[in-house]
C-alpha cells in the first residue's frame, strides 16, 4: 500500500431490507453500496466506528481504497458518504 491507498475491511450483507438494515445500524453498523462498471452491485456493511474515523481524518477522500470483501479485494473511489 503507498501513501494514495486506503484500506477498508468490509463484511457482506447477507440479508437485504428494512428490518435486516435497522438491525445492523442497531449494532453499530454503516451499510455500504458498491458500484461499478464490471461487476454487479454488492451491499455491505462496515463498523461505524471505523467508516467514522475515516471520513473525519479525510484520508478516504481524494485517494484510492482498497476494499476487502470476503476473499475479494476490490479498488474503489469514494465519492459520497451520506
Amino acid at each position: 500500500m503507498n501513501l494514495n491507498e486506503f484500506e477498508l475491511n468490509l463484511i457482506e450483507r447477507t440479508d437485504c431490507g428494512t428490518s435486516a438494515a435497522r438491525k445492523l445500524r442497531a449494532q453499530n453498523k454503516a451499510l455500504v453500496s458498491i458500484y461499478g462498471a464490471d461487476f454487479a452491485a454488492k451491499s455491505a456493511y462496515i463498523d461505524y466506528d471505523v467508516l467514522d474515523k475515516a471520513v473525519h481524518s479525510k484520508t478516504l477522500f481524494n485517494k484510492f481504497t482498497n476494499l476487502h470483501l470476503g476473499k475479494e479485494k476490490l479498488l474503489a473511489f469514494a465519492k459520497v458518504v451520506q
